[in-house]
């Protein structure tokens, strides 16, 4: 059941699209924030996982409860689940009781045995592309009702917009920091020629050629090396 009203939701759901990203310091914590809000929005709901597709195979990104991704990984293994079912044909699919329900048989055994009784499993999808899915687990048989399949549908497509927008923030961010950690090597380098010219009397491509051959020398990367000899000049050495 529905905790608050559906305007309610959808406000909360709005804020989730403003402070998701920078209220996380990385992209793991900024999809658990979505898995744990998709699963708080149902009564039912015990446990979620949000699993995406990655080079044509699926991998779960984030969840709320340990049992999330063994169930996952479960339907992974065996190529076949609600999961994956949902993402292959973009429906959803609620499993009133995963005891009865015979078409999975080795994903049921193994939710029953875990304390999950059902499950709700909903595709993400952006555009035309469903990329991966939101999966529900529940404690209780009937977990899951119509006003909780209208709810968590609502809830998966502005989830499939924010996951996507979580995922390119934090590409850029990794990117960029890339890009800076490889301007502070180069920096360094280029200071460790200097003081190599300086000392030596030679060419750029002279002192470069020392620093490379040290860190062959020494098996330790030519930043490491050209860090420490910044740092010696630094010291007086």
């Amino acid at each position: 059941m529905l905790q608050e009203p559906q305007g309610a939701f959808r406000d909360q759901l709005d804020a989730l699209v403003r402070t998701v990203v920078t209220g996380n310091k990385d992209l793991n914590g900024a999809l658990t924030a979505v898995a744990k809000m998709g699963c708080s929005a149902l009564d039912g709901c015990t446990a979620a996982s949000i699993t995406l597709m990655e080079n044509g195979k699926p991998k779960t990104v984030a969840f709320t409860d340990g049992r999330a991704p063994e169930l996952d990984q479960v339907q992974y293994d065996a190529r076949t689940g609600p999961c994956l079912e949902a993402i292959r044909t973009n429906e959803t699919l609620r499993i009133h009781s995963l005891a009865e329900d015979g078409r999975w048989r080795k994903f049921s055994d193994a939710a029953t045995e875990r304390g999950v009784r059902s499950s709700l499993s909903l595709p993400l999808t952006l555009g035309e592309q469903t990329f991966g899915g939101l999966n529900l687990y529940g404690g209780e048989e009937g977990a899951f009702q119509d006003e909780d399949e209208e709810v968590a549908a609502l809830f998966a497509s502005y989830a499939a917009a924010v996951i996507a927008n979580v995922a390119a923030y934090w590409s850029a961010q990794e990117l960029a920091e890339h890009l800076q950690h490889a301007m502070e090597n180069r920096a360094t380098i280029e200071q460790a020629k200097g003081l190599l010219m300086g000392r030596q009397h030679c060419s750029a491509d002279e002192a470069f050629d020392m620093l490379r051959r040290a860190s062959q020398r020494e098996n330790r990367k030519l930043r490491e090396i050209a860090d420490e000899m910044v740092q010696r000049a630094g010291n007086g050495g």
